[in-house]
């Protein structure tokens, strides 16, 4: 990657935002922006899927 944000990131980001704020639940969107933070820090790999 070449350390510029993701725009699906901050897009999923404002999604899953807003939800919490109005009490909804939405897994997916939850656990990919969770997995998309962990590619960004580096830290998903072979080793550590």
């Amino acid at each position: 990657m070449n350390n510029k944000p993701l725009e699906i990131d901050f897009i999923l980001g404002y999604v899953v935002d807003l939800a919490k704020e109005k009490g909804i639940n939405c897994p997916y969107s939850t656990t990919l922006v969770a997995s998309l933070d962990r590619y960004k820090k580096g830290t998903i790999n072979e080793k550590n899927p």
